[in-house]
């Protein structure tokens, strides 16, 4: 309702979901018995997306980061559930993308109002097959609610020593490994110590497979403490390397 010899202002609002390269038209009719009907034609445009935030990681190699990127999304049906396509690509590099993974689905919620946002969380893991930087992007899609474009930038930090694993006199203990690698490898176990001994010197394993490391700690005499390392490196290349620190009691 509008007071005598004042102005109004009418908002008017034009959320488009999908990219169209024509220009659609139409028509808004402001009108009352007293004053009559206000025609004004509407040009609509719905342009490309601009690209989601961007999402960092950080890790060192060999461990995984994941973080949750929280999207605004606009299903139409106030009943029924939208299923999202995920699907990661590939960044300046060849394989990039491999670091990268997130679920193949995403279903959304139905809204209370067909104009209302629905907030999405949507969880990336980063696992690096390398020491350095990946680039990738991140694709949400339906085919007619539109489309959701995520940079992501990993940076993956030299492997961190870990333990110390404490393994008693006699006995043994198991160490998991995984070829984070993009590829198959042929890996060298180490140990700088006699009092320890390892169940193998080394194996080839397919990528993104896991091992187990056994471990057992054999002192020269009774009650005798040592420590010690377990380095793991792909044969023949030692700049990259997992140490794994020893406690024998």
């Amino acid at each position: 309702r509008i007071a005598p010899r004042s102005v109004a202002e009418v908002d008017v609002t034009f959320l488009p979901l999908v990219e169209r390269a024509e220009v659609q038209r139409g028509v808004l009719t402001l009108s009352c018995p007293e004053l009559g009907a206000y025609v004004y034609s509407l040009e609509l445009t719905a342009q490309r997306a601009r690209l989601e935030r961007t999402i960092h990681f950080s890790t060192p190699l060999g461990r995984s980061h994941t973080q949750t990127a929280r999207l605004t999304m606009f299903p139409r049906s106030t009943e029924q559930s939208a299923e999202f396509t995920c699907e990661v690509g590939s960044g300046k590099a060849e394989r990039e993308s491999d670091a990268f993974s997130v679920e193949r689905t995403l279903t959304v919620r139905p809204a209370p109002k067909p104009t209302d946002g629905v907030e999405v969380p949507v969880e990336v893991h980063f696992e690096p097959c390398a020491v350095g930087e990946a680039h990738a992007t991140l694709t949400v899609r339906h085919d007619t609610l539109g489309s959701y474009v995520l940079p992501l930038v990993g940076i993956a930090t030299t492997p961190k020593p870990q333990g110390p694993i404490v393994i008693r006199s006699g006995e043994s203990r198991q160490v998991k490994f995984k070829n984070v690698l993009s590829h198959a490898a042929s890996f060298a176990y180490r140990l700088d110590s006699p009092f320890f001994s390892l169940s193998s010197s080394g194996e080839r394993l397919d990528a993104k497979k896991e091992t187990t490391i056994t471990l057992s700690y054999n002192p020269s005499a009774a009650g005798v403490k040592a420590v010690g390392r377990l380095v793991i490196a792909v044969q023949d290349r030692t700049a990259v390397q997992w140490i794994y620190y020893l406690s024998g009691v």
